[in-house]
């Protein structure tokens, strides 16, 4: 289970950082030396939430059915400190 927990997290984050990259080109990268966190609810659903190192971006959303590899569409929140 460690195995595809790792990989569908390296997923998201790849996903997360290119669609990051389409919007602002200067934006920081996600790192993977952050923090994530993936949950599946009892009806199935999956979401994920990523902190960066420097703790002032969250990023957020829903994994589709088919996965990181599915469109997935990061939200973001920022902290002022």
């Amino acid at each position: 289970m460690y195995e595809l927990d790792q990989r569908l997290a390296n997923e998201i984050l790849d996903k997360v950082d290119a669609q990051v990259r389409d919007q602002n080109p200067k934006a920081p990268k996600p790192t993977k030396d952050g923090a994530i966190c993936i949950a599946t609810t009892a009806e199935g659903k999956k979401f994920y939430a990523f902190s960066g190192p420097d703790g002032k971006a969250v990023f957020y959303g829903e994994i589709p059915p088919g996965g990181a590899n599915a469109d997935i569409k990061p939200k973001v929140t920022y902290s002022a400190s």
